[in-house]
């Protein structure tokens, strides 16, 4: 059976190297650049994680949105719920080594239908059921390897796992099973390497992965491509050109010297998409800012000032730095005490904005929270 998934993953993929998806230059530097909100986004939305005895935020580290829901996971091991207007409505605090419990929330999705709440652990994944009023331990999966990533995908409920490319052996780079478990399809791993030395070098950014109109599309490290996961296969979307910059196999190869040499290599961090837009964040030859943005339409790329990323020219508020998407829409966040303290600067009322009426509910907001209540979460609308 093995043998079956492993020939239909391969024909997959043969059958898709004769697309030709568009492809960015990714070591030139853009000529031209966007510093605006405006010249990419539609519009923007500050909305209040409601504050109780029960939805108190420490740091975020992952969010979620699906539908008329928004998840948010925290460093202290709990994924709060709220509504698409910020309400709080119920949390999962399930952190420990008990049989309906997750050693660590950092990584998790949701499916479509919010019926369906999945963790990733250790070789295991956690589910839950979400009702009206909590969520309920519904199974555990347990895998032969940890994923880096889990996204549900499609009305079935299935679940596609990428895995990391650390050790250069894994037989397998992505894989797609259901929720009892089942292996429905996998991916080989094209890259597999021979570590030289007893030392490995660990990367955050193995995986990337987003959302849009219910499909998703991904990137491993060690390729160039971005694929779109298609019903069964993957079909190629987009190419960042690394030339001779990327992390091959051979250069993963020798720990020493890619750990030495690291910067001297392409990485893509994390990227986003919309309808037209393209947002991207890389490191390469020591720079860490890199930011920048394809226009799909016009095939053109522009570099994203590194420190002060977008300009909220909409509505005024604090400058945007996207997180995370869904659906293109992109959002990012902002603690109440640093929203609080840049509102009550002169320039913030004084700022001219693209929408007036923004910008008045902006300084209302200012006034209503407190440096004590949860993050704002902003959703920017991207064309």
């Amino acid at each position: 059976m093995k043998k079956i998934l492993f020939l239909l993953a391969l024909f997959f993929y043969v059958q898709i190297s004769n697309c030709q998806p568009d492809k960015i230059d990714a070591l030139s530097y853009p000529k031209s650049s966007i510093s605006n909100l405006s010249d990419i986004a539609t519009d923007i939305e500050y909305i209040p994680l409601e504050t109780t005895p029960n939805s108190i935020i420490g740091r975020i580290i992952n969010v979620k949105v699906r539908n008329n829901f928004i998840y948010v996971a925290t460093v202290d091991n709990k994924i709060f719920c709220f509504n698409s207007s910020g309400k709080y409505l119920f949390n999962l605090a399930k952190a420990g080594r008990g049989p309906e419990e997750y050693l660590y929330c950092a990584t998790f999705d949701v499916n479509e239908s919010n019926s369906i709440l999945a963790v990733l652990g250790t070789k295991e994944i956690v589910l839950y059921n979400q009702v009206s009023n909590g969520f309920n331990f519904l199974k555990r999966i347990n895998l032969n390897e940890s994923p880096q990533l889990i996204n549900f995908i499609g009305q079935n409920d299935n679940i596609i796992l990428q895995y990391s490319n650390t050790y250069g052996t894994n037989p397998i780079s992505k894989e797609l099973i259901n929720i009892k478990g089942e292996t429905l399809l996998s991916w080989p791993n094209f890259m597999k390497f021979q570590i030289q030395e007893k030392i490995m070098v660990l990367s955050r950014y193995e995986n990337t992965s987003f959302n849009f109109k219910n499909d998703l599309y991904l990137k491993e490290v060690g390729n160039d491509t971005v694929f779109k996961f298609n019903g069964n296969k993957l079909d190629p979307v987009l190419i960042f050109d690394t030339k001779n910059k990327r992390v091959s196999p051979e250069v993963r190869s020798n720990p020493k010297y890619y750990a030495d040499h690291m910067y001297e290599y392409y990485i893509l961090q994390k990227f986003f998409g919309s309808e037209r837009f393209i947002y991207y964040t890389a490191a390469f030859n020591k720079d860490y800012n890199i930011v920048g943005i394809y226009d799909q339409v016009k095939k053109t790329k522009y570099a994203v000032p590194g420190k002060e990323f977008l300009k909220d020219d909409i509505s005024g508020g604090v400058n945007f730095e996207p997180q995370y998407c869904n659906n293109g829409t992109f959002y990012s966040w902002i603690d109440a005490i640093t929203f609080k303290n840049y509102s009550s600067d002169e320039i913030f009322n004084k700022t001219k904005v693209k929408n007036s009426v923004k910008h008045e509910s902006l300084k209302n907001l200012a006034q209503k929270i407190t440096e004590n209540d949860n993050p704002i979460l902003i959703a920017a609308k991207i064309k």
